[in-house]
């Protein structure tokens, strides 16, 4: 479901397995380009759709396997294709019969699956509908208005929403109910996600390791309003909340970040890094932001600080 926490714990996943030493790589679910999504098909036929991705993903179990790396992928072996399909009127029994021989596919990578899970869709949804605004809102709703189940089911609006949320909920729960692949359901709403990042480090034989600290009176002196130069001529605030920066009017209303150097910070559930940079005097004067292109545009380039 949207808001359970993916992005985060994909991150998190790649910044603790590089702290233990291993080489891993997070593909964030709209980065462009990606190794299995984003590349759009145009065949006349589901058959075609479902054919064209599992060759995409067998050419993605190739490359793992020449490779060392560890791959962190989020959303595309469930949540992408069920929305893809789902939406557009394909039968339950195609879309399972399809993830079914994906995930077959993936056997040799002996991957590992981590569901993150809640049982009350509608109750994440409307959370997530209240913490990512207006903007997120619309643009679903307006996505899904278009739809064949949308027209077949006779629904709109956030209700409508709701009504496909619970019906993907379902279909997610019967493919990972008949998976091959070892897999470790994370209910969200027990516990908290301390206890549940520890028991998702299990499995990898990897310990915890916590973010870096950076002291609060260093905190402070980044605070402040960004404007991009010529390539973006958008405006981001830097605020402190709580001894964390939170990035605030960019990706959803409020980000926090992460530090991970000096004056270096990840954008949290978001493959972004903010480097601030200071003059001679050790004022800091600009932000650089970096991060690969999403499907809907490039944010990365320089911020500069403005006059407080």
């Amino acid at each position: 479901m949207p808001g359970c926490g993916k992005s985060t714990t994909a991150q998190f996943l790649a910044a603790q397995l590089r702290r233990a030493g291993h080489r891993a790589r997070w593909h964030y679910e709209e980065e462009t380009p990606h190794p299995v999504f984003r590349a759009r098909y145009e065949g006349p036929t589901w058959d075609g759709y479902f054919a064209d991705r599992r060759d995409r993903w067998a050419a993605f179990v190739a490359s793992v396997e020449s490779s060392n790396e560890i791959v962190i992928l989020e959303s595309v072996l469930l949540q992408t294709p069920i929305m893809t399909t789902l939406r557009e009127g394909v039968a339950a029994d195609a879309i399972l019969a399809h993830l079914a021989r994906v995930q077959a596919s993936l056997l040799p990578l002996s991957p590992l699956l981590f569901y993150l899970r809640h049982p009350r869709p509608d109750e994440v949804l409307l959370s997530t509908l209240a913490k990512r605004g207006p903007r997120w809102e619309a643009h679903h709703v307006q996505g899904l208005a278009t739809t064949r189940y949308a027209a077949a089911r006779g629904v709109s609006g956030v209700s409508g929403l709701l009504a496909y949320w619970r019906e993907h909920a379902e279909l997610v729960e019967r493919a990972v109910a008949a998976s091959p692949l070892s897999t470790l359901v994370v209910d969200v709403t027990r516990g908290d996600w301390d206890e549940r990042r520890r028991a998702i480090l299990k499995p990898l034989a990897v310990s915890f390791t916590p973010d870096a600290t950076v002291p609060e009176a260093s905190l402070r002196r980044l605070v402040g309003r960004y404007r991009g130069g010529a390539a973006t001529t958008r405006e981001c605030v830097i605020t402190l909340r709580e001894g964390r920066l939170v990035l605030e009017g960019f990706f959803w209303p409020a980000n926090p970040l992460l530090p991970s150097g000096p004056d270096t910070f990840e954008v949290e559930s978001w493959p972004f890094q903010l480097r601030f940079e200071r003059d001679d005097g050790e004022a800091v004067r600009r932000m650089r932001l970096s991060g690969p292109p999403l499907g809907w545009g490039r944010v990365d380039g320089v911020y500069e600080r403005l006059a407080q």
